[in-house]
């Protein structure tokens, strides 16, 4: 499977990252691991949802959502 425009920060502090893209093609056959996170920022009603793929390569991809009580 190709992921297009998969994006890479590299955070040195919260206000000066740098943010790169890049395409990268995954084995869906070497799927390893599925992890599914929630991340709460300062207010139950805001949540980043996120499910991370781990590779036999030793590479992961990481999909993410950010969710509102309000939608």
């Amino acid at each position: 499977m190709t992921v297009r425009n998969i994006r890479n920060v590299d955070y040195r502090a919260e206000t000066d990252f740098t943010v790169r893209h890049y395409d990268a093609t995954f084995d869906l056959r070497k799927l390893e691991s599925l992890d599914g996170y929630l991340v709460y920022w300062g207010s139950p009603a805001i949540e980043h949802t996120m499910l991370s793929f781990g590779f036999g390569d030793g590479r992961y991809v990481c999909f993410s959502q950010v969710s509102s009580a309000d939608r």
